[in-house]
């Protein structure tokens, strides 16, 4: 079983429950992954706040933000810009907002991990991103 930071126990008891689409990625990783991974919910990384990331010694790190949209709700522009069906309002890109957590990544919190992907471009593969909806 993969090691959860915090452990499920400390999420059940957070006042602001997960959403369900986070709690059920929780159980499904709870339930899938070996020890030998580790999972990070709600990370708080210097203002960046990913729904998950999951590390693992040799293989890399996967950056997971999870909306729990219906997504009839929401159209892109002629720009690609994302807007809200209802009154047109512009709501920040998920696409864009996981892949900021990546650039932060590199730039700001792991150490040496952009010196790395600027002598070799195969290093931004270390980092990988999905959106979950």
């Amino acid at each position: 079983m993969a090691t959860f930071y915090p452990d499920i126990e400390q999420i059940r008891a957070f006042t602001v429950q997960p959403e369900e689409g986070e709690w059920y990625l929780l159980n499904f990783l709870n339930e899938n992954l070996d020890d030998s991974f580790e999972v990070y919910f709600n990370p708080f990384l210097n203002g960046d706040r990913p729904d998950f990331i999951i590390l693992r010694e040799g293989y890399g790190v996967m950056i997971i933000e999870v909306k729990d949209w219906k997504l009839q709700h929401y159209h892109l522009d002629e720009k690609r810009r994302w807007r809200l069906n209802l009154n047109g309002s512009y709501i920040k890109s998920p696409i864009d907002q996981v892949l900021q957590y990546k650039e932060n990544l590199y730039n700001l919190h792991i150490e040496d991990l952009l010196e790395y992907k600027i002598k070799n471009s195969k290093y931004w593969a270390i980092v990988c991103c999905r959106l979950l909806s």
